[in-house]
């Protein structure tokens, strides 16, 4: 939880995952919808693609357009 009290959920998923595809937009409506603060943070295991995709994830926060592009990035 935050200092305010209000809940506060680290979810970690990588761009090359499946299942992350799911889960995320499960989260996404879940959090919406409970006023849940979500911090995403990009899983890099395994294969290097998921380093590249991980830095790709915070060049488009940084721009603003994470959540917006976070779709077409699991694609």
């Amino acid at each position: 939880t935050s200092a305010d009290g209000s809940p506060r959920v680290v979810y970690f998923f990588a761009y090359g995952c499946a299942k992350c595809a799911e889960t995320g937009a499960f989260i996404k409506a879940w959090s919406d919808r409970l006023g849940v603060f979500v911090y995403r943070i990009p899983a890099i295991w395994g294969v290097a693609v998921n380093a590249e995709m991980a830095r790709a994830y915070y060049a488009l926060k940084a721009l603003g357009v994470a959540d917006a592009l976070d779709g077409k990035m699991f694609e």
